[in-house]
């Protein structure tokens, strides 16, 4: 799974339902996040 793929569920199970401005939480995604959007989440490590 991507980063992009779980941000589109997250959008599809949470934000839609919940949120009022989701539409503005994804172009924020979509403009900060857009060369991370087909990293692998394997990849991803949290730092401490």
């Amino acid at each position: 799974m991507t980063l992009g793929e779980l941000f589109d569920e997250y959008v599809q199970r949470h934000a839609q339902k919940s949120c009022k401005t989701w539409n503005v939480i994804v172009q924020s995604f979509e403009r900060d996040f857009q060369p991370w959007k087909t990293r692998k989440l394997s990849r991803s490590q949290q730092r401490m």
